[in-house]
């Protein structure tokens, strides 16, 4: 029989274990509003955020089910407890739950999400896999549209801490007033409005994973001093307490902006800048990478037959000739959108450059790009009809008339839709 010593030692040990779980269990529920949250503010129709939500969701599920069926065996399961100590003091417990609650491996759907095999893409992912598990900040830069948020979560996918949560946070759309409590949560009764019981920031949500900071170039002035600590110390103090909670993240930010600039203009902190560009990597623009363009609007087109249950099957040649004379300067993003669109309208299972936006038809060379001769006037249509007659309507066909005449295709075919007085279509 256990000495009364024993007895009180292991009841002592029970209390805390018990605690610790509870703990757990307030931070799943944080978990879970944020996942509500994600979903208020997040468009539905984005496929990498809703995996991600599935993905915590499920794990949240089983974590669940396994404490509620044995209590004993979830807080025996228990692992990588660290002490928080406070002024050389130890003043509680940091915990978490083990691998044997859940077992996500790597996750490789984000990585594979990195549609395209050109140089550029291909640089970029042997990136990922090299930085993957390293602690070290990344500072995501490139144009809007560019695939950033992706590129981070295949990052976390990749990494260790893929079992632990990847939190994304837009700086631009966070208000001024809320940005701190928001980051860095806050205590009950810590200024007017405080919930009560206070509110666990976005920042401590991340606890064992990845923070991601979207737009971290609209990071508020003042608010950049108390990142810029978090990246030093790995410390995050709640607002109204001066309790230091221990951190145990990797911190990935992006931005569309040039940060060196805005630095020279006073707009972003250079000691900030300096510490999250350690690692930066640089996403191309679609325009960089042509020979993703048929391909990215394939898997694009693939997805949209499963959401709309629509027949589409392909993209016609003659539309991928367009697709591939366009400069897209919405990139990815923009890719999609269209995509999109001409899926609505489309009336057979293979998409014709008649079912795209006119904008992409009959936009003209951006910037940079040599210029088109005019289009034929109505005075050449007997031209461009001899030569239709002469080389043929497949898609080399309509390259040598182009050529011939000195337009682009976009041109050609909105002139061959004209002459023969319908949609267009072959």
């Amino acid at each position: 029989m256990d000495s009364a010593a024993e007895l009180s030692f292991k009841m002592e040990s029970a209390k805390q274990w018990q605690k610790n779980v509870e703990e757990e269990f307030k931070r799943v529920d944080e978990l879970l509003k944020l996942v509500a949250e994600e979903l208020k503010t997040q468009p539905y129709e984005d496929d990498t955020i809703m995996m991600g939500l599935k993905k915590t969701g499920e794990a949240l599920a089983e974590a669940f089910q396994t404490l509620s069926q044995n209590f004993m065996n979830a807080v025996a399961g228990l692992s990588d407890t660290r002490a928080i100590v406070v002024d050389d003091q130890v003043t509680g417990f940091f915990i978490r739950l083990s691998d044997n609650l859940y077992k996500p491996s790597k996750d490789t759907s984000y990585f594979e999400g990195i549609i395209g095999s050109s140089p550029a893409i291909t640089h970029v992912q042997k990136v990922i896999k090299r930085i993957a598990d390293s602690p070290t900040p990344v500072l995501i830069t490139g144009e809007t549209g560019t695939g950033k948020e992706l590129i981070a979560r295949a990052i976390h996918e990749q990494s260790s801490r893929n079992k632990y949560p990847f939190v994304a946070i837009n700086c631009s759309s966070i208000p001024d007033n809320l940005f701190e409590s928001e980051l860095f949560g806050y205590e009950e009764g810590s200024f007017t409005g405080a919930k009560k019981g206070g509110k666990i920031g976005k920042i401590e949500m991340a606890q064992g994973g990845t923070l991601f900071l979207d737009e971290i170039g609209e990071m508020p002035l003042f608010a950049q001093p108390k990142l810029l600590r978090i990246l030093q110390e790995y410390e995050l103090e709640r607002i109204g307490s001066s309790k230091k909670i221990h951190l145990d993240i990797r911190i990935i930010a992006a931005t569309n902006r040039d940060l060196a600039d805005m630095v020279d203009e006073g707009k972003f902190r250079s000691d900030l800048y300096y510490r999250i560009n350690v690692i930066n990597l640089e996403l191309p623009p679609l325009r960089a990478r042509k020979d993703d363009i048929v391909p990215l609007a394939a898997n694009y087109l693939k997805k949209l037959k499963t959401k709309m249950n629509t027949p589409l099957m392909s993209i016609s040649q003659e539309a991928n000739a367009v697709l591939l004379d366009y400069d897209w300067p919405g990139n990815i993003r923009q890719l999609q959108n269209v995509i999109e669109y001409a899926a609505n309208l489309c009336e057979s299972d293979t998409l014709m450059p008649s079912d795209l936006p006119e904008s992409i038809r009959e936009r003209e060379a951006a910037p940079g790009r040599p210029t088109a001769k005019p289009a034929p006037s109505a005075s050449r249509d007997e031209d461009i009809l001899a030569l239709l007659e002469k080389y043929g309507y497949t898609l080399e066909g309509k390259k040598k008339i182009a050529e011939e005449l000195g337009v682009s295709l976009r041109t050609l075919y909105r002139r061959i839709s004209h002459l023969r007085g319908d949609d267009g279509r072959e």
